[in-house]
């Protein structure tokens, strides 16, 4: 995974936050307390795109945060993530105290208040890699477990009976768990092989994606599987064939949580890693497109009738777009080398990407030619950077979630969206011309290093055009209505109006 930038700022006093009429840092820390509508107070004008709604931090000791979001498709919002202290609560609920970092999955109303929370947990660390909502509207998790280096024991899949195999010590192994919305742990299913997707120090390797396919079926781009188990009790072996080392590999689950098949990228290198995954929801020429890294030659199956060879750029990345021709089957269609950090895609197939350097770029690709229809270049005063989140608001926008810091430009033909980055910016760009539309900046220091936690930082635009974040955050939070909190390493989420 590429790393983010480390960021700082000063923080706000607390004697200018009761002037606003908001509480002092000592008095955020209760999930009630988090919750401030930042556009509710006497005389506040109307929201602006970009500006908060509301706001969660519920404070513990360490090691917590989000590193998935989903929206609902009712309004509301699921999140999922990590904690690694005792006594953790979210709303009412108290998780179990884990062994060394524990999950969780979430359901929040659109006011942000926790409807049910749900905890995955067990002997080592267990984190979250992705989160999705099927087409039937069901909550689904990717994620790793492991041993701790000394206990054994099955992973437990909510408060239900649904437990995953135990495994061996100092061995890791992904998991994947369907929710119904009310939150009902209904299957799980245990992949693992030549990866061990937790280092011997229980951090968490590159992270594995995910992505809703049609008739409620569920991709995942995963490296190195050689055995997917499914069933009630996860007694079914299903071997993942055709794989040799460092390979990448799409693997399609049936909504039940059956295996439908796979489709083999094998990267012949000895250094495979995953980067972004996104898929349409059609049951006709169903498009996915794959983004990832390799440091050698890449072999597509035999099914390949237009004659495709992935040829990744200098720096061994690469874009895979496939065709799904029947449940677990797949033709590739159109490639090209480029080092993707983040990808979304529309009903038809376009994909939109962001891509790491100074400028980053940021582009919408034509699903039928594979050519760019447009494409962006903010620029950073320094170092370099990409939008690590991407997600159309339904609203005719591509908004955009990225880590910064010091002078940046949104928009390189005027100076309408040129800024001072406080760590986190979100921006808008017009979904058909990339035209630059609004951006907003938030302090908020997102944490380096991802450990045993996956991904830092996420977004996903929801009901109206929301937008829902989540991030593991690292010292003081402040957004310009004057909220405030001064935790270290915490879980924090938001909405940002439309």
């Amino acid at each position: 995974m590429r790393s983010i930038h480390e960021l700082r700022r000063a923080c706000l006093v607390c004697g200018l936050m009761a002037a606003c009429g908001f509480p002092k840092p000592s008095d955020i820390g209760s999930d009630a307390a988090s919750n401030v509508d930042v556009d509710a107070r006497p005389g506040a004008p109307d929201a602006m795109p970009g500006s908060v709604n509301w706001f969660r931090d519920p404070a513990i000791a360490k090691e917590q945060g989000i590193s998935a979001v989903a929206a609902d498709g009712n309004g509301g919002y699921y999140i999922a993530g990590v904690y690694g202290s005792a006594g953790f609560m979210l709303g009412s609920t108290t998780l179990p105290t884990p062994a060394q970092g524990d999950s969780f999955l979430a359901r929040v109303s659109a006011g942000g208040d926790v409807i049910w929370v749900q905890p995955l947990y067990g002997p080592g660390n267990v984190s979250i890699h992705d989160l999705i909502v099927d087409t039937t509207g069901s909550p689904v998790v990717l994620g790793a477990y492991a041993t701790d280096g000394s206990a054994q024991g099955p992973m437990v899949v909510g408060t239900s009976t649904i437990q995953l195999t135990s495994l061996n010590i100092g061995t890791g192994a992904l998991f994947v768990a369907q929710f119904s919305p009310q939150g009902e742990a209904r299957w799980a299913v245990k992949i693992w092989g030549a990866m061990n997707y937790f280092l011997h120090d229980q951090q968490v390797q590159t992270p594995q994606r995910m992505a809703a396919g049609p008739d409620g079926s569920i991709q995942l781009l995963v490296r190195d599987p050689s055995y997917v188990m499914t069933g009630p009790s996860q007694g079914t072996e299903n071997d993942v064939p055709g794989l040799d080392s460092s390979n990448l590999v799409l693997i399609e689950l049936t909504n039940d949580g059956g295996y439908a098949g796979s489709y083999d990228v094998a990267c012949q290198g000895t250094d495979a890693q995953v980067t972004a995954l996104a898929a349409t929801n059609a049951s006709v020429n169903q498009m996915t497109y794959i983004a990832g890294h390799c440091d050698g030659a890449i072999d597509l199956p035999p099914n390949n009738p237009r004659g495709i060879d992935v040829t990744p750029n200098a720096n061994g990345d690469f874009l895979l777009q496939v065709i799904r021709t029947s449940p677990g089957v797949y033709t590739p269609n159109g490639q090209t080398g480029l080092s993707v950090v983040a990808l979304a895609i529309d009903p038809s197939g376009d994909v939109y990407d962001s891509r790491v350097g100074n400028p980053m770029t940021i582009e919408r690709r034509n699903a039928t030619s594979f050519e760019p229809t447009w494409k962006v270049t903010p620029t950073h005063a320094t170092g370099t950077s990409s939008a690590l989140a991407l997600s159309l608001d339904g609203r005719g926008n591509l908004v955009t979630g990225d880590s910064c810091t010091g002078s940046i430009s949104l928009d390189p033909s005027s100076a309408d969206g040129d800024l001072t980055c406080r760590g986190v910016v979100f921006a808008a760009y017009g979904a058909t011309d990339g035209a630059f539309r609004w951006a907003k900046t938030y302090k908020l220091n997102i944490t380096t290093s991802t450990g045993r936690w996956g991904d830092s930082f996420a977004m996903r635009t929801g009901a109206g055009g929301s937008i829902l974040f989540g991030a593991i955050a690292n010292g003081d939070i402040e957004f310009d209505a004057g909220l405030m909190t001064t935790n270290s390493a915490d879980l924090a989420y938001g909405l940002l109006a439309p």
